[in-house]
């Protein structure tokens, strides 16, 4: 005789998915500081910790101050380059769900002023990242904060392109296209 001694139980679902943290880190600059032409292919977060900071991403420009944060989609060619002595702190991370990373990039908004509803929701998340830049080791705990922070941040980022979703069509800016020289 078989016996299901989990039928009537309730299930969760498999959660089989990388998501990959990178190239985190801060820095101060001079406003002389450019970063010539690039893209990854994974999403990058620049947020502003002091100064000004500008954005050339498809012919347009996005000018950061204080506060602010910037997400650059995978494969998007972009510049920066420093508007005065500017300090920020960077990351870049990547998940393996196809369907996630579509909606992120055509339902997230990628300029985040300060004072903005996500803005406020994602800044301490930022600043708890950036506050281990300054741990000398990273150790399991270090990983799991890291880890934790980024769950957050991506719940945010979801949950906005959930609702950028439900109010208006994507923006026209999924096709990576040639950046102007300045």
């Amino acid at each position: 005789m078989i016996i299901d001694f989990l039928k009537n139980a309730k299930r969760l679902p498999v959660i089989d998915w990388n998501l990959t943290f990178f190239g985190a880190h801060e820095q101060a600059v001079t406003k002389t500081w450019a970063v010539p032409i690039e893209k990854h292919y994974a999403f990058e977060c620049i947020y502003v910790l002091s100064g000004k900071e500008t954005i050339i991403m498809h012919h347009m420009d996005f000018t950061l101050n204080s506060g602010d944060f910037f997400i650059v989609p995978p494969e998007f060619l972009h510049r920066v380059r420093a508007e005065s002595d500017l300090k920020y702190f960077c990351y870049h991370f990547d998940i393996d769900d196809p369907r996630l990373k579509a909606q992120l990039i055509q339902g997230l908004d990628y300029y985040h002023p300060v004072g903005s509803a996500i803005n406020k929701a994602i800044t301490p998340h930022l600043l708890k990242l950036d506050a281990l830049v300054q741990d000398s080791t990273f150790d399991f705990t270090t990983k799991m904060i890291i880890q934790i922070e980024l769950s957050h941040i991506l719940m945010h980022f979801y949950e906005a392109s959930q609702n950028n979703a439900t109010q208006a069509p994507p923006p026209k800016m999924s096709t990576p296209e040639p950046l102007r020289t300045i």
